[in-house]
């Protein structure tokens, strides 16, 4: 709490300002919020992005460019439930199913998957 000069444009110039105890809400509350929620993980997971220190992927790291296992560990988010991630969002589901597809109707030649045997 913090006590804060409230000023309106209805009140008079000449009348005092009165002081009010005011909840400072700040970015860093939002897990604490969350918690109450009930959204638990989402709740872990932004405390860590705020707790961590500050670490921007590289171009090479984004296009996936670099081995992952060169990374520091301390800049990887593990501990996320993949069932969570697949129904927590309604962005996340369609790109999995759609990687999904895709890996299941290989037939020689895949991006991510490489040359299957019997390819060819």
């Amino acid at each position: 709490m913090a006590n804060v000069k409230v000023k309106s444009k209805l009140t008079d110039k000449n009348e005092s300002k009165e002081i009010i105890p005011v909840k400072i809400f700040k970015i860093t509350d939002i897990p604490d919020v969350m918690d109450k929620k009930g959204w638990k993980i989402a709740a872990g997971f932004m405390r860590k992005w705020f707790n961590d220190p500050y670490y921007e992927m590289s171009k090479q790291e984004k296009l996936n460019k670099v081995d992952m296992h060169s990374i520091n560990k301390q800049h990887i988010v593990d501990d996320l439930p993949f069932d969570w991630l697949y129904t927590a969002s309604t962005r996340v589901s369609p790109i999995i199913n759609n990687v999904v597809k895709n890996i299941s109707e290989v037939r020689e030649y895949n991006e991510t998957l490489g040359k299957l045997k019997g390819g060819g």
